[in-house]
């Protein structure tokens, strides 16, 4: 890296003040789940707004997201059409997403160190045909792609879903999912 490069670095992800906007994301999580024939949904409930501003701290003034509810669909789609039958109508299981609040951890300002990594704090269930509680989680998914400059900031989000989901078929489906360890409730 260059010097001009690291004395940009952190003037980038320091600019107090700064909006970064996240939008229409197409998250991919890493998932190998054997096929099976019961169908699954997803249900977001209202707690998950479609367009949220969250407020960052001192490197940013605030993160913009839109489409936020679509980006969570896709990444439940990628997650899971290779494993489950996807309905939106009634189906054996649903995936209730109660809530999901995106967020940054951003690095010590300066050098290489300056980062800004992903994190979703959220609420899932596993409901069966019927709407009865089959698993409960709760946890804070930590992307596993940092940001190093604004540009970088919707990749960081995305990794978080990706993060998020991996989590959710480890605990509700015994998804073989390398790092991931929530903690999980039935």
């Amino acid at each position: 890296m260059t010097s001009i490069a690291k004395l940009m670095l952190p003037l980038l992800l320091l600019c107090t003040g700064c909006t970064v906007t996240v939008a229409q994301l197409n998250p991919s999580p890493n998932l190998d789940l054997p096929p099976t024939s019961q169908s699954l949904s997803l249900k977001l409930e209202d707690a998950v707004s479609d367009s949220l501003v969250v407020p960052v701290g001192p490197a940013y003034a605030q993160m913009e997201v839109n489409d936020w509810r679509h980006s969570l669909e896709r990444g439940f789609t990628n997650a899971f059409k290779n494993s489950h039958s996807l309905g939106n109508g009634p189906t054996e299981l649903t995936l209730q997403l109660l809530e999901v609040h995106p967020g940054l951890i951003l690095g010590s300002a300066g050098g290489e160190n300056s980062k800004a990594t992903g994190q979703l704090r959220y609420k899932a269930r596993l409901l069966d045909a019927n709407g009865n509680i089959v698993k409960r989680l709760t946890g804070t998914a930590i992307g596993h792609k940092d940001a190093l400059g604004r540009r970088d900031i919707p990749l960081a989000i995305q990794s978080a879903v990706e993060t998020m989901y991996e989590e959710i078929a480890a605990s509700f489906f015994g998804a073989s999912v390398s790092g991931v360890s929530p903690s999980a409730a039935n």
